[in-house]
């Protein structure tokens, strides 16, 4: 169900209007010495100190007879100039695997990374002290059965290093590894005894991120190479808390984080593969910071042998724990014939943009701005190639965005209503793939009157009514329109008959005929959102309604008029009621705001003195009930003001009759607190009796 949760992140105030890089640019690097680099991504490690040198951790053998191909470390200043960093005290090659890719030592034919072992990525643990490093790597077994054998069996291997990156674990003999190096990704095919093509989790990278829970997390994003052949060509996400190891690692699978690492199963994590084919390789997800959006980059291939071209393709994505990536789109200037076999071989692939991994100067690891680099593998994967640089250049814009319009009525009371809501995209009609309506007092999917509809033509679609405990993804109960059929759950019914879709142009208009639960009393907020291919418009709140109930004793609130407008200046009345007299009521709130939150709010406060007469207070900035606060007398000419909004004597006055007190506000709202808002009522007496906060009505401050 591709229904946004309840609680969606904010939609990105930015969006990639394009996405190019320049020219080939060809460092200086110890080549002779690295005749492999790179042989997988590149890690950038940011200076330890102002002026200091970036470290970079690559993939290479060494020079020589018998190299094996394993983790290398530079360093640079610039960008352009690379040189081995002796003088800090690393060795040009820093991890090995314990045998040559070509060979099969009898000690080691069981052990995961038996014949490769170079990263991958090289990341800080935040939640250790500096220099406390993991590498998540490429580890290759080439000998099933103690046969020698060209194609690999992969799996991501993990690994931590105490100094900088200078030491790491030696191999251990064993499928599982050890303590400190050990595979935490393999496939769900187990390792075979006999030669074999290409299998298991390969060519990782990793991401170290802070998610919402306020846990840090290692992201490694890699491929699957299924035993069957039959694969989807999609990149694949797993992810492990940080903390005490061993880390637990889960695989993303069909909407979650579900499968364990070591023999789970998979999914890809992209609606859509990008290129026609559908072979998404050598992914790496790094985090803009000016875009404020997280980025999946990879290279895409597509065409037969004897035609087939590559390019990189960037994807973005709100949030990692949902993995809510866009559509593919191809980064421009990167499209490059790929040639198989590599020229001179019989084996290998030629392309011009193997492993790109990018880097911003002056970013911490694993973040980019909107200019930087990409280092990348030129020449053939598994031949002669040059480590290769381009500048990249995003440009970004405001984000259109698909957006909630109206909802009709805005404001209303009854048991069951007719309402219809209307969402509009730039991109037209077709592009929306989700639009959703959540009815509650509070932004909450839980025992809500949650709607998810799904269009599939212009007067035609998916009802979605999710349940009680409101999880978007389910379960849920269904019905199309137009149809006769119904669903329901604790909250309302929704009703096929007197419900139907209506579209064109850049809108939706969906018309629900919905009957609310005598247990759903209460003034509710209409909150609606909508999301197409590549973008969320965030919850917006566009209508209150109330579901009527016994009045209780004591306080209340009654509604306001108008329960609706698109003003910035309006006169509004508000009603407060109490069983006991208007006279019982000692003071009235008045709330605005996108949430029940007394920062940067108009929240005011009115405390009778009389049937006709009382003082307004309204709250600063920082929203402390308690003051400072500015005051006005009503009937009066003054004025209050925050940040927010003024209230104005002249136009203001107050009438207590009965039970009913009315009070009645000019208020003008302030340009910068544009947006959809929701009035919050509430009123309370001396003896502690109080109707809490009530939504009574919204405005969309332009």
């Amino acid at each position: 169900m591709p229904a946004p949760r309840a609680f969606a992140q904010p939609a990105p105030p930015l969006q990639i209007k394009s996405f190019s890089v320049g020219p080939d640019q060809a460092p200086s690097y110890p080549n002779t010495q690295l005749p492999a680099l790179p042989d997988e991504h590149t890690s950038f490690m940011p200076p330890a100190s102002s002026g200091g040198p970036y470290l970079v951790f690559g993939a290479s053998r060494l020079s020589g007879a018998n190299s094996t191909n394993g983790a290398v470390v530079l360093e640079t200043t610039d960008f352009v100039n690379f040189t081995l960093p002796a003088a800090l005290g690393y060795s040009p090659q820093v991890m090995t695997p314990p045998a040559a890719i070509d060979q099969c030592n009898p000690a080691y034919v069981t052990e995961f990374d038996g014949n490769y072992a170079a990263p991958g990525s090289v990341v800080q643990d935040p939640t250790l002290p500096a220099g406390n490093f993991i590498m998540i790597y490429e580890a290759e077994n080439h000998c099933p059965g103690g046969v020698l054998n060209i194609g690999f069996y992969a799996t991501a291997g993990f690994a931590r290093s105490s100094d900088s990156g200078r030491t790491w674990p030696a191999p251990v003999n064993g499928v599982l590894g050890g303590p400190a190096r050990h595979p935490v990704l393999e496939s769900s095919d187990p390792q075979p005894s006999v030669p074999h093509s290409d299998e298991g989790n390969a060519l990782p990278s990793a991401f170290v991120d802070l998610d919402a829970d306020g846990n840090y997390y290692l992201y490694v994003t890699y491929g699957y190479h299924p035993a069957s052949g039959a694969d989807d060509g999609l990149v694949r996400v797993a992810r492990a808390r940080l903390g005490a190891d061993p880390l637990n690692f889960e695989k993303w699978y069909n909407g979650s984080f579900s499968q364990p690492g070591i023999g789970g199963s998979d999914t890809g994590v992209t609606p859509s593969a990008g290129c026609a084919r559908g072979d998404q390789l050598h992914s790496e997800i790094n985090y803009n910071d000016d875009l404020g959006l997280y980025l999946l980059i990879f290279v895409c291939t597509n065409g037969p042998t004897g035609s087939r071209v590559g390019a990189w393709y960037y994807s973005t994505a709100t949030s990692l724990d949902l993995q809510n990536w866009t559509t593919p789109q191809m980064i421009r200037n990167t499209q490059f014939p790929v040639t198989v076999p590599c020229p001179g071989l019989t084996g290998g692939d030629q392309f011009d943009g193997w492993y790109p991994s990018t880097v911003s100067l002056g970013a911490d690891a694993g973040h980019t701005r909107l200019t930087g680099y990409f280092f990348f593998l030129n020449g053939c994967n598994n031949g002669a190639r040059q480590f290769t640089s381009r500048t990249f250049t995003i440009v970004a814009g405001p984000a259109v965005l698909p957006s909630p319009t109206s909802a009709v009525p805005a404001a209303g009371s009854g048991t069951a209503g007719t309402f219809t809501f209307t969402f509009s995209d730039t991109g037209g009609f077709t592009s929306f793939t989700v639009l959703d309506v959540l009815i509650n007092s509070a932004l909450d999917g839980r025992k809500a009157c949650y709607v998810a509809f799904v269009p599939s033509g212009a007067s035609a679609g998916s009802t979605y009514l999710v349940d009680n405990a409101g999880d978007a993804g389910g379960p849920y109960s269904g019905m199309t329109l137009p149809g006769t059929q119904s669903v329901s759950n604790g909250q309302c019914t929704i009703s096929g008959a007197g419900s139907a879709v209506s579209s064109s142009g850049n809108s939706v208009m969906l018309t629900l005929a919905i009957a609310f639960a005598p247990a759903f009393a209460g003034n509710q907020v209409i909150y609606m959102s909508a999301q197409d291919a590549s973008s969320n418009s965030g919850w917006q709140a566009l209508g209150t309604w109330n579901v009527p109930g016994s009045t209780p004793a004591g306080p209340w609130v009654g509604g306001m008029s108008p329960g609706h407008s698109t003003s910035l200046t309006q006169t509004y009345t508000f009603t407060f009621t109490d069983t006991n007299g208007w006279q019982d009521i000692t003071v009235a709130n008045i709330l605005v705001n996108s949430a029940i939150d007394g920062r940067q709010a108009c929240y005011i406060a009115f405390v009778p003195s009389g049937a006709a007469s009382g003082l307004v207070y309204l709250v600063d900035d920082a929203g402390d009930a308690g003051g400072p606060y500015s005051g006005m007398v009503l009937p009066g000419s003054g004025s209050v003001s925050n940040s927010q909004c003024t209230i104005g004597g002249a136009g203001s006055q107050v009438s207590g009759s009965g039970n009913t007190l009315t009070v009645t506000l000019a208020i003008t709202f302030t340009q910068s607190f544009d947006g959809n808002q929701v009035f919050f009522l509430a009123a309370r007496n001396n003896n502690g009796q109080n109707s809490n906060w009530q939504a009574a009505g919204t405005v969309s401050v332009p």
